[in-house]
């Protein structure tokens, strides 16, 4: 029998993805707060949920008026936290709950990505997960100092490139490298890195 896996999918930002639902009168408030999301990883963890996992934007939403401003004005998704740090917090309020991210193939480099989440990973004892994205909105390449997105083609060979340098990063030390011998003052072996 085949088993199903119970996935949450958040938002590291002041509000969920219903426009306006941060004025029901029983909204909380504290939607930036570490207390805030460590709420929501005990309950997702009593909830025997398996994931918790944030999807990633590196901008806001523009699509009123080809601005932010009816975004910002209307809290609609205006505040968007780095996931990474966001789900440290509700790993450290969590024992069980797998704890994933999306980041860009596009916008940030394969050894900040292999260093953030073997990182997540060594801090919650093996729960991290990482959503490869190339991602795709002008708005986030203006974010970046580009004109626009890059071409489909193009993003899809450089994620490939990047997936390969990160696994050979989270790769490059075997298992048994760590020797940490006080004794003869070894804290690794070289050679197995």
């Amino acid at each position: 029998m085949r088993q199903m896996a119970l996935v949450a999918f958040l938002q590291a930002q002041n509000c969920t993805t219903i426009p306006a639902s941060w004025r029901h009168p029983e909204a909380r408030t504290d939607a930036t707060s570490p207390e805030y999301f460590q709420h929501i990883g005990r309950v997702l963890e009593a909830g025997k949920f398996d994931l918790g996992f944030f999807d990633d934007r590196l901008s806001m939403p523009d699509l009123y008026s080809g601005n932010h401003e009816h975004t910002v004005a209307n809290g609609i998704r205006c505040v968007k936290m780095d996931p990474v740090t966001v789900l440290t917090t509700m790993g450290m309020a969590t024992e069980h709950l797998g704890l994933g991210a999306t980041y860009s193939t596009t916008y940030y480099e394969p050894f900040h990505v292999a260093r953030v989440f073997a990182t997540l990973d060594l801090m919650t004892k093996g729960r991290a997960a990482w959503n490869v994205v190339t991602s795709v909105n002008d708005n986030e390449a203006r974010n970046m100092g580009l004109d626009g997105v890059l071409a489909h083609d193009l993003r899809y060979d450089r994620a490939d490139e990047f997936l390969e340098i990160v696994l050979g990063h989270w790769q490059s030390w075997e298992d048994d490298a760590l020797v940490i011998d006080k004794a003869n003052g070894v804290y690794a072996n070289p050679k197995k890195v």
